[in-house]
């Protein structure tokens, strides 16, 4: 359904979650074109401790597979904040 209702004290207390889909259509709804939509956490935001004290050449591989897939609409739909990128038509 999208909505959160966040159960403790901490964090935020309420919120909606549209997924890329139905964010796509209010963006195309105002009449913009979408141009782009990717992860911004990424697959290793909440893996980041996993990642210390790999050597410098396999932090740079494990990144470079992050960023690989980070407009596939499977890691958008777990990620948590997605980018959309949109521009207003030529008139």
């Amino acid at each position: 359904t999208g909505i959160f209702r966040n159960q403790t004290e901490h964090g935020f207390q309420e919120g909606y979650y549209p997924d890329v889909g139905e964010l796509e259509g209010l963006f195309e709804g105002l009449q913009l074109e979408v141009l782009d939509r990717l992860s911004v956490r990424s697959l290793l935001d909440a893996r980041a401790e996993a990642t210390l004290g790999l050597s410098d050449d396999l932090l740079a591989a494990v990144h470079a597979a992050a960023a690989g897939v980070e407009r596939d609409p499977a890691v958008l739909a777990t990620c948590g904040h997605v980018l959309l990128v949109a521009k207003r038509p030529e008139p």
